[in-house]
């Protein structure tokens, strides 16, 4: 369903849209980026162009990193573009663990920054709501709107309406049929 979804919005966006994309579960990277698990599931190598960013699990929903995340680039929504990136979706593999703040932070470091941030999960962690805090803490200093999808994930709902709140975006839940609820953030 998250792929699914995720195409979807890809493919939605209007021509000549600026965006960028990040993937994460523990690790974070880039559509297109190699990762290579060096220890069993806790331990993850992502390789972008000249780049390497070493990942261990501290446990499921914690996770460092030696260096951070290659910042990504912002791309235009052209036709080709959305083709590749949904190619690349749908072929994404699955990685294990789940910690939000990882990829929001190499969103708010982006330059120049992003308007709005869509975040989307399927899963939620014991570390969210310290993630929405801080997370939306930077996001209102930097003027950077969220909006926050959450994918059949009840128990991510109190943390991901929080940021959406505390930053003036929407919260959206997507049922397991791909219906989407708008609801008060």
């Amino acid at each position: 369903l998250l792929r699914k979804e995720f195409a979807r919005s890809v493919d939605s966006l209007p021509l000549e849209t600026q965006f960028a994309s990040y993937m994460f579960a523990g690790p974070v990277w880039q559509l297109g980026d190699t990762l290579t698990s060096t220890s069993g599931q806790k331990q993850y190598q992502v390789t972008h162009g000249e780049n390497v960013v070493n990942w261990k699990a501290k446990q499921v929903h914690e996770w460092t990193s030696d260096i951070p995340t290659v910042t990504a680039q912002w791309a235009t929504a052209a036709p080709e573009m959305k083709t590749r990136l949904s190619k690349q979706i749908s072929e994404q593999q699955l990685v294990w663990g789940t910690d939000w703040s990882h990829p929001l932070k190499a969103a708010m470091n982006m330059q120049p920054l992003p308007n709005v941030i869509y975040f989307m999960t399927d899963g939620s962690c014991n570390t969210a709501n310290q993630s929405a805090i801080e997370i939306a803490e930077i996001a209102q200093q930097k003027n950077v709107r969220i909006n926050a999808i959450s994918m059949m994930q009840p128990q991510a709902e109190k943390p991901m309406r929080y940021l959406a709140a505390k930053t003036g975006g929407d919260f959206v839940i997507i049922d397991k049929d791909g219906g989407c609820d708008l609801q008060k953030a």
